[in-house]
């Protein structure tokens, strides 16, 4: 199958570097860069911030000479509007070298940010020790320079967050040993100026465990939503929640899906007057990026599903983020030959096809997130590899998903 709209382009012919301290400046516009100290490093978020540019978290597996065990570390890095390196930190801080490669320190795994009210960054993620994993939230300054940090003293991690006036909403997974089995979804209300917790409630109604997507709504009801998947024990379905504020009991909590078929719910999207879910579908054998249209109530209106189908090659639905024009931008992946690139689709207004990008390099590309600039320009983090190291890569393409 010819790539639609195919845009290729090789790592070695744009603006990229290996070494975060020697970055070529790219030029306005459209970019690619790659972001790495020298180890392995995964992508998780990507937002704009206030002075146009943009904050990147990763995390960042740190081993010494190759002869200790990966350690896990929180990063930030901070470009400016043309995805030029600001600057980068690493959580938690250290005060030496020994301290930075210490084996008996637990892993920090960063899952999700969020631009504060403040113009700082608000994190969550795990922290994994001996005695288990464990959610947690850190607060840095628009520097990236920690406020603070704490986990909770519950089994769990958290995917999501969202910012109100007084608190810090925290979407995760509950791991308790006394939890009943089926409710392993929970939302955490935390103090933001101590990150203390205010209520914790439990969720899930027997279905089947639960993947999560990284994102947590809130509508104009003040009510949270969210979506994942809904794992079975002969098949998985989208899956999307609405809850009250510290309510135990939810408004709805509906898995969506076809009989004798797998969807998996990625990522979800406020649109029109409902939300939009992107995932993956087998329901035609292979696995194929689907585009789901919900009503408020959850409900699926008619003809609001539409398969992006390949008869060759598998492909996956990972992001969505809601654009200028009030349509939608997905991203999933293409692989061909063995090879993933990045699946840019854009959405109408009316839930309708306009245009598919495949953009990539030579390497395994998979994507995160999807973000649309202030300035219509199309930006997309993802993993990719370049000299065999896991590598961070931000890219930023024009309204209509081409790289000039």
């Amino acid at each position: 199958m010819m790539k639609p709209g195919a845009l290729l382009f090789i790592s070695l012919l744009v603006a990229s570097c290996l070494s975060e301290k020697n970055a070529d400046v790219a030029q306005p516009g459209t970019f690619v860069r790659y972001f790495n100290g020298g180890f392995d490093e995964n992508a998780a978020a990507v937002e704009q911030t206030s002075d146009g540019g943009f904050i990147i978290l990763s995390t960042l597996e740190v081993q010494q000479n190759g002869t200790s065990l990966p350690k896990s570390k929180i990063k930030l890095i901070k470009t400016d509007a043309f995805g030029n390196l600001q600057w980068s930190k690493v959580h938690p801080t250290h005060n030496s070298e020994d301290e930075f490669y210490d084996q008996s320190t637990p892993n920090y795994i960063g899952r999700n940010l969020i631009v504060g009210s403040d113009g700082g960054y608000m994190i969550t993620g795990e922290k994994i020790s001996s005695f288990g994993s464990y959610p947690l939230v850190l607060l840095t300054d628009a520097t990236g320079s920690e406020i603070r940090k704490d986990t909770l003293n519950l089994p769990g991690r958290g995917v999501a967050l969202h910012e109100t006036a007084t608190e810090l909403l925290m979407l995760g997974y509950d791991s308790r040993l006394q939890a009943p089995a089926d409710k392993n979804m929970m939302l955490v209300s935390l103090s933001k100026a101590t990150l203390d917790p205010n209520w914790v409630r439990q969720y899930g109604d027997g279905t089947g465990n639960v993947a999560l997507a990284r994102r947590l709504l809130m509508n104009s009801a003040n009510q949270l939503v969210w979506a994942g998947t809904a794992n079975r024990a002969t098949h998985s379905d989208v899956r999307i929640v609405k809850s009250e504020q510290n309510s135990q009991r939810v408004i709805f909590d509906l898995p969506i899906g076809l009989p004798g078929s797998n969807e998996f719910g990625r990522d979800i999207a406020p649109f029109g007057f409902g939300y939009a879910v992107v995932g993956t579908t087998t329901e035609n054998g292979s696995r194929d990026i689907f585009f789901q249209r919900l009503n408020e109530n959850g409900s699926t209106p008619p003809n609001s599903k539409f398969v992006l189908r390949d008869d060759e090659d598998d492909e996956e639905g990972y992001a969505i983020t809601i654009t200028q024009d009030g349509g939608l931008l997905l991203l999933g992946s293409f692989n061909a030959n063995n090879n993933l690139d990045f699946h840019l689709i854009k959405i109408n207004a009316f839930g309708e096809l306009q245009w598919r990008r495949i953009v990539g390099s030579r390497d395994n590309d998979v994507g995160v997130a999807v973000r649309q600039a202030r300035d219509g320009g199309l930006v997309i983090l993802g993993t990719t590899e370049l000299a065999n190291i896991k590598t961070v890569m931000l890219l930023k393409t024009d309204k209509n998903g081409e790289i000039q």
